[in-house]
């Protein structure tokens, strides 16, 4: 008897990896990404419908991964959508320094960097 039922093709099951540094290794998988991918891509149409010279700005959560970061470069357009790379505004930071220790989200010097990072490729559309 089997559990749990049967997946369908478009919910593929990704097992979690055992530890941080596996993760970082781990592409993201491409049924995955793709639906993302389509996300952000859904969400830039939905906001240029609304304002035509509508910009979108984005950037990982962790910036040193290349496994999250070389994905999201990807969707650069030249025009709309920009890739903001954090990793220079945090480079001196150590991995525990980024994160809060009870939770995992960024902490102030990682939103620091993060402000810091928007404000200039913000700039040259601010003047």
């Amino acid at each position: 008897e089997e559990k749990g039922g049967d997946a369908s093709p478009s919910q593929e099951i990704v097992e979690a990896p055992k530890t941080e540094a596996a993760l970082y290794q781990q592409a993201i998988p491409a049924p995955l990404w793709s639906r993302t991918e389509g996300y952000i891509q859904e969400f830039m149409g939905q906001l240029a419908e609304k304002e035509s010279d509508a910009q979108l700005f984005i950037q990982a959560t962790r910036p040193s991964w290349a496994t999250l970061r070389e994905p999201l470069q990807s969707l650069e357009d030249g025009g709309r959508i920009h890739y903001v790379d954090l990793e220079p505004y945090v480079e001196t930071l150590t991995e525990p320094q980024r994160r809060l220790p009870y939770d995992g989200h960024w902490s102030r010097e990682m939103h620091k960097g993060s402000a810091r990072a928007l404000l200039d490729a913000l700039r040259p559309y601010l003047q």
